[in-house]
């Protein structure tokens, strides 16, 4: 890594952003965290971790931060391997950040290609107040351009009211579905519990979502928190939205989702366990045996345990039209 990471500050939080070859997006990244609220950015760094050396992205990246004198900031380099290595790169920031924090600190990370909103440090900070980790509302700025995801994008939000319904969490009372790492802020404390960020090349923050909720520490989906983000078909991991949008364009099942009778049953029995183990009962079977119970931190970690069957692949116009029908009972 640069020398550059070496230099002493002691910061209360950090925005980690890992970069390969986003020379066009880092400058309007910068202006956008730039616009956040200057008392918390006095003790905010921004942690650019460059997934290879990227002269283009680094001289970019330079030349933005000359602009912005009032924004402490730090560019990092690892080696680049032959394929992306989004969760690789993300996790190398925020364990350059880490040596930078106070021992309460926050990290937080976003997308070269995301524009957080002018208030998206200080509430996220707000929001970790009763978490431990935050993930933020994303939406896309060019939503226009892909009309075919609006359903699916309505299809989910209806599931998450159904969740908070179904399974209403103290810490979480207004969840949403996002959970990119385009917006999640969590406490140094709860990434270092988890052992740092999981090693994948792609989907490394649903992971690190999950191993945190595993752990027993609380995830909070805030929809105060809020960023944009491109829709742009040709992306930096395998796996990722854009590779979604890329299918959904080629009308790959773009208009196919999990029916949602599934999913509600599934929310229902994670609800009964819920309930069991804060309440000291029984655990409801469901296949949980002694040794997944004897070594469960939380309910969440039984969740996977009790998952059930999968609903087949249903088109987004009838699972929206079996949403609305209030009838159907949902079987924990």
């Amino acid at each position: 890594m640069d020398d550059s990471a070496q230099i002493s500050i002691t910061c209360d939080s950090a925005i980690c952003v890992p970069l390969r070859d986003e020379r066009r997006n880092i400058a309007g990244l910068i202006r956008a965290i730039a616009r956040q609220d200057r008392t918390a950015l006095a003790r905010t760094v921004l942690l650019l971790c460059l997934d290879g050396d990227c002269p283009a992205t680094r001289a970019a990246a330079a030349t933005a931060l000359a602009d912005v004198p009032w924004l402490t900031a730090r560019i990092v380099a690892i080696s680049r391997l032959s394929s992306p290595d989004a969760g690789r790169a993300r996790g190398a920031a925020m364990d350059a950040a880490l040596a930078l924090l106070a021992p309460d600190g926050v990290l937080l990370t976003t997308d070269a290609d995301t524009r957080p909103d002018a208030d998206w440090l200080a509430m996220s900070l707000v929001a970790l107040r009763s978490a431990d980790l935050v993930c933020g509302r994303i939406r896309r700025r060019d939503a226009a351009r892909d009309a075919w995801r609006r359903p699916i994008e309505t299809y989910l939000d209806q599931l998450a009211a159904a969740r908070a319904r179904i399974d209403p969490i103290a810490h979480d009372p207004d969840p949403h579905w996002n959970e990119g790492g385009a917006s999640i802020a969590l406490t140094a404390a709860a990434y270092r519990a988890v052992g740092g960020m999981p090693p994948l090349a792609s989907g490394e923050d649903r992971a690190l979502v999950d191993a945190v909720r595993r752990r027993g520490l609380r995830v909070r989906h805030d929809p105060a928190v809020r960023v944009a983000t491109s829709s742009r078909a040709t992306g930096r991991a395998t796996g990722g939205l854009a590779d979604a949008i890329r299918a959904g364009r080629a009308g790959a099942d773009a208009g196919l989702v999990e029916h949602p009778a599934a999913v509600l049953a599934r929310f229902a029995r994670e609800s009964a366990i819920r309930r069991a183990w804060t309440s000291r009962r029984p655990l409801p079977a469901y296949g949980i045996d002694e040794a997944a119970l004897a070594s469960a931190a939380c309910a969440e970690a039984l969740f996977h345990h009790a998952g059930g069957e999968r609903g087949g692949p249903t088109p987004i116009a009838l699972a929206l039209d079996w949403l609305q029908d209030p009838r159907p009972a949902v079987a924990a």
